[in-house]
């Protein structure tokens, strides 16, 4: 980019630009990580590392519409790009993450348009509340008709067709107790899972959403879910729906996370709430362990790291002391540690 026109920029715009080139750096480091060893370049495992960066980065670019910390939204495009329910695409065909892909850039044009386009924003606004909600509402769709649009591509004759997917492939009710035990899944399989430690920030971001009655939100997400539980709908395999509340969850996340550091004392019942979520997850998986197998163990002592940092910011606010790197800091280890060991362990066994 010519240095000038970066002068003349907006800081704030600058500040846009790099933050999303550092998190697509990382995002690429991350995805040669749970490759790593590449068995065969520029083949098929690049194709999955490329949807796996694209579809974290777009996470990362939707979710700075409602997360104002970068380290925030960098979580959130992680734990949608290369969660669980990401890395189970790799187990079919290359082809098969595309959607993962291109969801929650679909959804960018619903969330920023009113920024982008201003004076038609005011212009609706004149009008009346419901005309710039109907605005949104139909743009919400652009992601339902992409994935829709996508496996009609695949079915064409021109192109193969090519079967990324089984179209009888659906979430059975069973699979949610992988959200507490990620770990358990197996190759050619999906659960709807965000790892270990997130789920403390997942717990405080549900009751900031509660906290700010943006109940609206909800209404793609759920008709997302039931779709993904139901059979086949325009040949579309029921589990990619499924890929639209797993965005929610990690944007989510990431705003939970965003709470947790910038907790204070008046956010304690919020706190107490999410160490109570946390210690239930991991009774059960440590009560598991001695009857299911060791790998409950390890998925307590991970749940264990979530209780530590949420107890930790709990005595961090009730003595008034902020501390915010120190929090980022507690965060981003625990975190880290639990996405690059499970995330990396998953990843060998799908591949």
């Amino acid at each position: 980019m010519n240095k000038a026109r970066i002068k003349h920029m907006p800081l704030c715009r600058c500040k846009a630009i790099y933050s999303f080139i550092a998190a697509a750096v990382l995002y690429i480091v991350l995805a040669c990580y749970y490759l790593h060893p590449v068995k065969s370049p520029g083949g098929p495992q690049t194709v999955i590392a490329a949807t796996w960066v694209a579809g974290a980065t777009g996470c990362f670019v939707l979710s700075r519409r409602w997360i104002a910390a970068f380290a925030a939204s960098l979580l959130a495009g992680a734990i949608y790009g290369f969660g669980p329910f990401a890395l189970g695409f790799a187990a079919y065909h290359p082809l098969a993450g595309v959607p993962l892909a291109f969801v929650p850039w679909l959804f960018c044009p619903a969330a920023f348009w009113r920024k982008w386009r201003p004076s038609v924003s005011r212009r609706l606004a004149k009008t009346g509340a419901l005309a710039g909600s109907s605005v949104t509402a139909v743009l919400c769709l652009l992601p339902f008709c992409g994935i829709v649009g996508f496996f009609w591509l695949c079915g064409r004759p021109e192109i193969g067709p090519v079967f990324p997917m089984p179209v009888s492939l659906r979430l059975e009710p069973d699979k949610l107790a992988g959200l507490a035990a990620p770990l358990t899944m197996r190759p050619h399989d999906f659960i709807l899972s965000f790892y270990h430690v997130p789920l403390a920030a997942l717990a405080m971001g549900l009751c900031i959403l509660f906290e700010s009655r943006r109940h609206a939100v909800l209404v793609p997400v759920g008709a997302a879910a039931v779709l993904s539980f139901a059979g086949p709908l325009a040949q579309v395999s029921p589990v990619m729906w499924a890929l639209i509340p797993v965005l929610f969850g990690s944007i989510v996340i990431g705003l939970g996370a965003e709470g947790l550091a910038w907790a204070g004392p008046s956010d304690g019942k919020w706190l107490l709430f999410c160490a109570a979520a946390v210690a239930i997850v991991a009774g059960a998986c440590l009560y598991l362990s001695f009857t299911d197998g060791m790998i409950y163990r390890r998925t307590a002592i991970l749940h264990a790291g979530g209780l530590l940092s949420v107890g930790v910011i709990f005595a961090l606010t009730r003595a008034e002391l902020r501390l915010h790197l120190l929090r980022w800091l507690l965060l981003g280890a625990t975190l880290g540690a639990d996405m690059l060991g499970s995330g990396k362990y998953l990843a060998d066994k799908v591949l």
